[in-house]
């Protein structure tokens, strides 16, 4: 409606208090858009009709490149007999490819049969899906390139197009057979560097540099001081967000302590039913039942007794009396600080 549009932009605010209760989130990712936009001196608009739908418009006053691609270009362009193909089901992905390759004089074979497939040598570009629950972060979720390249002529080469931040190191990927790889999104200047190696002839190294990956910090895991022995200890984790899911697995895991998962405040209530944690962190702003709900039934059915539950937040502006009327006891703001969370684990395990 033209009232929920007035707010859309606002800081922790949804159009809807179902949207959350349903999906989740915080209210923040069209204020930070808007924000990044201003700063870029652009707008971000909304146009919208109530049951029809939306349209999100981003103008930014962007100036065309100067950066000749061409110029940097090592390898000659009329002696290439090496065709281009994408293996990938995104066809955001293979238009971005497309677009790279003609900034660079070549062209990117389009949907070739077999026959075209045998006919010369191919660089292969073999799409990386993102990871998910079916298909975890790991060497064993990338094809090994015999398996593309089986149909292509002798003297063919793959090249794996990653997600950023797919945590696989050069040894991998050698193993799998790929000769190199560029990141998504794609950059020109990347593409450049791997074409002048490739269709120089020259032997190429995976550069560990241009390797993403996801490890915490080494002074957050590392260096802090362990004042608690974690192993007998287990802590709650309320939190719905996948990316968040996997930043606290990573740090619990590098400090061995034990932990369980909450998808929503109605599964962290039912945890609480059949075990007692040592401590209990609660996102505030959770689908089909919220940590501040969530808090106050397990204080009013006496589930986990003096457990201290803390409150995971992106909010800085959080109503902390209102938290701590629930039955809160701290307070941790994302982004995560993994130093505050180590402080908060040694003070209320050491008080335990």
């Amino acid at each position: 409606s033209a009232e929920q549009q007035k707010r859309l932009f606002s800081p922790f605010t949804q159009a809807h208090a179902a949207v959350n209760r349903i999906y989740g989130g915080t209210g923040l990712g069209l204020y930070i858009c808007q924000q990044l936009c201003n700063l870029m001196r652009g707008e971000l608009t909304v146009s919208s009709e109530l049951g029809k739908g939306s349209r999100f418009t981003c103008k930014l006053p962007l100036m065309k490149s100067t950066d000749h691609a061409q110029e940097h270009i090592a390898y000659n362009q009329d002696q290439i007999t090496t065709s281009f193909v994408f293996e990938g089901e995104s066809e955001t992905l293979r238009k971005g490819l497309e677009n790279i390759l003609s900034c660079l004089g070549l062209n990117l074979a389009i949907n070739p049969d077999q026959t075209e497939k045998e006919k010369m040598p191919a660089i292969v570009f073999i799409e990386v899906e993102p990871a998910n629950d079916a298909n975890p972060v790991n060497a064993n979720s990338i094809m090994a390139s015999d398996t593309v390249l089986s149909n292509y002529a002798l003297g063919s080469i793959a090249i794996a197009l990653l997600p950023t931040g797919f945590p696989i190191g050069p040894d991998e990927l050698n193993k799998l057979g790929y000769a190199g790889l560029l990141h998504r999104p794609l950059k020109l200047q990347r593409a450049v560097k791997l074409f002048n190696l490739l269709l120089n002839g020259s032997e190429i190294t995976l550069d560990q540099t241009e390797i993403a990956t996801q490890t915490l910090n080494s002074k957050s895991s590392h260096t802090l001081k362990h004042n608690v022995s974690y192993q007998n200890h287990c802590v709650l984790i309320a939190e719905d967000n996948i990316i968040n899911q996997k930043i606290l697995a990573k740090f619990f895991d590098s400090i061995q302590l034990p932990y369980h998962w909450a998808k929503n405040g109605i599964d962290a209530v039912d945890a609480c039913q059949n075990k007692k944690y040592d401590i209990i962190y609660m996102d505030w702003q959770m689908p089909l039942m919220d940590g501040i709900e969530a808090t106050k039934q397990i204080r009013a059915k006496g589930l986990n007794t003096n457990t201290p539950i803390i409150t995971l937040s992106a909010d800085t502006f959080i109503d902390k009396d209102a938290c701590i009327s629930a039955g809160v006891d701290g307070f941790t703001i994302k982004p995560f600080r993994f130093d505050e969370i180590l402080r908060q684990l040694n003070h209320y395990l050491q008080s335990n």
